[in-house]
């Protein structure tokens, strides 16, 4: 075991987090290299890691000439200047009390990586066309299912069962958010968001043909099948692809695309709400329900583009080298390799030099080593049960309460005061 496991002392994966290397000697380090290209299959490209993995252990460690002759070229070094994260990369001039951000690390993006936060900025679009396409529908389908004159719903129940209606979706994400795990480890990450994409276009489509409210309902709530995982599994996708000193600027475009999706489905209100005719008395009609059933409907065309492209796209380096380290424990070598592969293929393509790509792979292949090795000693201790320990953690454990509090408090406050 890496750690002996205390029950009084449980080791903190911040231990494994910063600075992995630190300890290391230059012999250790090559050590590791050998063992990293051992597993991986990828010798053929040795001189990079060599390079990345020095980097990995201290960035500057090509500041002054080595004496193993080893050295960056100028390309190299042009776009590690921008990769660094500490605070220093703002600028500050003597004549200005005011601080700026150094926006040429923008730069530092690849296509791919800027095709790749497209597609998630678009998931997110999906989410908040999803959650505001009925504002305006429910506006005529009340009166289409009668909702404000049935006989058999008291009158105060009746607003109520527009809410029901209305919030449908939500309802299913409180159970659906539970399949993230599962479906993630099943599909990937690619594979998650396809597939929420996909159940988030048919059922948006459906529920347009819906002629009673209680259809309406359950259709509403089995798109929010397609909301729940996704939400999840979308930021997600995005920091594991990203480089470090981007990472949480292009996480955040999740939350400023939801805010997009939520005015599309608003525009789309506006722009629907004419066609057809509303002079009916049978608003469930195709001629006399047209408007209400678009707005409905509408939400379907952002999730059929992101299905149609996802898959164009590299799947997380990091998700492909947890698998590698999957099935090399069961005993899978030549199907590790192949997922190595993959994730190497991915970062080069999702970094602008492959000098990155092979610090960045290199850092995750030894982080989720001890990662999944410090797992397995707390899973294989007899003191405590490995299935309650994760929820019990987010109780038990003080700063995990805290973040939890904060994060439920922020999220109930935004959506309570519909932002």
């Amino acid at each position: 075991m890496l750690f002996p496991y205390d029950e009084n002392n449980i080791p903190s994966l911040d231990v494994l987090i910063n600075g992995p290397f630190n300890d290391k000697s230059e012999r250790e380090m090559r050590l590791l290299l050998n063992d990293f290209l051992t597993a991986t299959g990828l010798r053929d490209y040795e001189h990079y890691f060599t390079k990345g993995m020095f980097l990995a252990q201290n960035p500057a460690a090509f500041d002054q000439p080595r004496e193993d002759g080893l050295h960056l070229t100028q390309e190299e070094k042009e776009t590690l200047v921008y990769e660094e994260v500490p605070v220093k990369r703002v600028n500050r001039t003597e004549s200005s009390s005011s601080w700026r951000p150094d926006y040429k690390k923008w730069r530092n993006i690849s296509a791919p990586l800027w095709r790749l936060v497209c597609l998630c900025a678009l998931g997110a679009a999906v989410q908040g066309w999803d959650e505001s396409a009925v504002n305006g529908a429910q506006l005529f389908y009340q009166r289409a299912f009668r909702i404000h004159i049935e006989s058999d719903i008291k009158a105060e129940r009746k607003p109520m069962v527009v809410g029901l209606v209305n919030s449908a979706p939500y309802l299913a994400c409180f159970v659906s958010c539970w399949l993230t795990p599962w479906s993630n480890r099943k599909f990937g990450r690619r594979g998650t968001i396809f597939w929420t994409a996909i159940c988030s276009a048919a059922f948006a489509f459906a529920q347009a043909f819906a002629n009673t409210w209680e259809v309406l309902f359950v259709l509403r709530f089995l798109m929010g099948f397609g909301i729940g995982p996704k939400s999840a599994t979308i930021p997600i996708y995005a920091a594991e692809c990203s480089p470090a000193n981007l990472r949480g600027s292009l996480v955040m475009l999740w939350q400023l695309f939801t805010a997009v999706g939520i005015m599309l489905g608003s525009v789309s209100g506006v722009v629907l709400q004419d066609i057809g005719s509303s002079d009916c008395e049978d608003l469930t009609s195709l001629k006399c329900s047209l408007n209400w059933r678009l707005m409905l409907a509408s939400p379907a065309i952002a999730p059929i583009v992101l299905a149609l492209y996802i898959y164009t796209q590299s799947e997380s380096p990091r998700w492909l080298i947890n698998e590698g380290h999957r099935l090399s424990k069961n005993d899978l070598p030549n199907l590790a390799q192949k997922r190595y592969e993959q994730a190497w293929v991915g970062l080069k393509k999702l970094r602008r030099q492959r000098l990155q790509a092979a610090k960045d792979m290199f850092e995750m292949y030894y982080l989720l080593q001890k990662e999944r090795r410090e797992i397995s000693s707390i899973k294989d201790s007899p003191e405590r049960s490995w299935s309650r320990k994760g929820i019990f953690e987010l109780f038990s454990v003080r700063r995990n309460r805290r973040a939890m509090v904060a994060s439920l408090v922020c999220m109930f406050a935004q959506q309570f005061c519909g932002v």
